[in-house]
């Protein structure tokens, strides 16, 4: 839908645990202690300690994800460009959101006071 917010704007992410991932049919939450939640539409990237890439995309593939291994681990670092949010944690292990520019939506960011921040 659109860019991601520049980086600053997303600082809060930073330091948060990873608290539980759902997958559903079509998209994956990332769900934070602090009751963020991360909503993924269109891609993600999982890149373990190793450097093992797994994509997924939630509208067409159905491969399972491995991201709730990083539940319990903290987000320690943002790599924030236009069309991608990475999440650096605490592991080693990263999680790239992609964003996608057009008229649907990638995700959003589902913040605890109710407000959102979608991309």
């Amino acid at each position: 839908m659109k860019p991601f917010p520049p980086a600053e704007e997303l600082i809060f992410l930073v330091g948060q645990e990873l608290s539980a991932v759902i997958l559903n049919p079509y998209d994956v939450h990332l769900v934070l202690w602090d009751k963020t939640s991360i909503t993924i539409e269109h891609h993600l990237r999982y890149q373990d300690a190793d450097g093992c890439v797994v994509e997924h995309d939630p509208q067409s593939e159905k491969n399972p994800v491995t991201v709730h291994r990083l539940i319990g681990h903290k987000i320690i670092r943002l790599d924030v460009t236009d069309l991608s949010l990475g999440l650096v944690f605490d592991n080693g292990e990263v999680v790239t959101i992609a964003s996608r520019l057009g008229p649907l939506e990638s995700g959003q960011i589902n913040l605890p006071d109710g407000n959102l921040i979608v991309f």
